[in-house]
């Protein structure tokens, strides 16, 4: 191979790496305090717009890259109080509708609803923080 079309092989690399990174370039990101006792270790599932996105466990925050446009996110899981196996979205938030820019992280906290200081479900979802360039 010459050297000429080697410059060219490797300028086309560059150029579909820019495009991944600018496609893919956006967050989303989930946390979730710590909760006592079998609230912390039941992964909340996030779904965005319909699809598996990841799950998160109580203490802790996920990323995920995404291409900038609308999300519609929900959390899911069964009853912490009941046995594995039941219905799966019995712990199921409102939809949460969210906007990622270009090149921006969206932070969203999971958390389960309480009333009268014990935890009655289902999930609430709430974003955190502002938009912010993915890296900061």
């Amino acid at each position: 191979m010459e050297r000429g079309q080697m410059k060219v092989l490797t300028f086309v690399g560059f150029l579909m790496l820019i495009s991944h990174v600018s496609v893919l370039g956006s967050e989303i990101c989930i946390t979730r305090d710590e909760n006592n006792g079998v609230i912390n270790i039941r992964e909340a599932r996030i779904t965005a717009n319909g699809r598996f996105l990841l799950s998160v466990p109580g203490g802790e925050k996920k990323c995920i890259k995404v291409k900038p446009g609308k999300y519609v996110i929900r959390a899911q899981s069964p009853d912490p109080f009941e046995p594995p196996g039941k219905n799966q979205k019995a712990w199921r938030s409102e939809p949460l509708t969210i906007f990622v820019g270009p090149r921006k992280k969206v932070t969203i906290a999971v958390e389960p609803v309480f009333r009268d200081a014990e935890f009655v479900g289902p999930w609430h979802l709430m974003e955190v923080l502002p938009q912010h360039s993915v890296g900061k």
